[in-house]
């Protein structure tokens, strides 16, 4: 099978797979995998070979801090609450991870207990916590539409219209030192392409923003705009580890990383926009 095809499968599962399951109310055990599968994805390659007490400490840890912050701020996911209501210090749960991290590199006789302890704390919060973000907004949002739906139809086509626009008449390169093959014009192209689905999609619009035309406008500018910092983040990783890939388990597009680097940015930048509009505000489990 050529790559174009293989590429072309992959996504389609992957598409279905993903607005199925957010449909189906599916949504934390998706999103439960995938941050299982990327938090090691993301310990495998910063960690390199071995090391691998490392590895399992910060992926189990990772879990459990998705599972706590959807736990506490999602009520009716599981039958009964955690003590912590949501409330401001309701992060004090994630220190007996971090204190049980510690404990563990104490007790071992790895040469950099520093690189270890700092990328299980980057991991956290490059992976575990965007996907609970994600999945507290979708259970608390009111929408005609899922909103998770409707954040990935928008940074699918800021990946795809900035891909087809680069490829008909990019010529400037946006970033060379990190992703040589991103053109200037294919970023402002996929901007103005979101932009537009943005505010064809507005009647069912992350929460109650079925009126008007300045905010889905600016939430398709938003997408846009972090969808490639995203992207260009996840490269500047693999460029200094020296991979293409950030994994192999999603044939012709590479591992978990390289498919929601864009969604790992995105998600808490719409959240800071919905905050500063004043239209969205975490309601925490009773």
């Amino acid at each position: 099978m050529s790559n174009f095809w293989q590429r072309t499968l992959t996504g389609a599962v992957f598409v279905v797979v993903m607005i199925g399951a957010i449909y189906l109310g599916f949504t934390f055990w998706l999103f439960l995998l995938i941050v299982s599968l990327g938090l090691w994805e993301f310990y495998r390659i910063m960690l390199g070979e071995g090391n691998l007490t490392a590895k399992i400490y910060g992926s189990v840890v990772g879990v459990l801090v998705y599972i706590s912050l959807a736990w506490v701020f999602t009520p009716g996911l599981f039958p009964f609450s955690l003590p912590l209501s949501g409330r401001p210090d309701s992060l004090a749960m994630l220190l007996p991870g971090f204190v049980a991290v510690l404990l563990i590199e104490l007790f071992r006789k790895h040469p950099d207990p520093i690189k270890n302890i700092s990328t299980a704390i980057f991991g956290w919060l490059y992976v575990a916590m965007p996907f609970a973000l994600g999945y507290i907004m979708e259970a608390q949002a009111d929408d005609t539409m899922p909103f998770l739906v409707v954040l990935f139809i928008l940074i699918w086509c800021n990946d795809t219209f900035a891909y087809l626009t680069g490829r008909m008449i990019g010529r400037t390169p946006l970033f060379t030192r990190i992703s040589p093959k991103k053109t200037i014009e294919g970023t402002l192209g996929g901007a103005l392409l979101t932009m537009l689905a943005a505010w064809l999609l507005k009647g069912n619009l992350l929460f109650p923003l079925s009126h008007g035309i300045v905010f889905p406008l600016l939430t398709g500018l938003t997408v846009a705009i972090m969808g490639v910092l995203g992207d260009l983040v996840e490269s500047k990783f693999k460029r200094q580890l020296q991979i293409k890939d950030s994994g192999n388990i999603l044939p012709g597009h590479g591992g978990i990383l390289d498919r929601f680097d864009s969604f790992i940015l995105v998600v808490p930048s719409i959240y800071m926009l919905l905050q500063v509009a004043g239209l969205f505000i975490i309601k925490c489990a009773k």
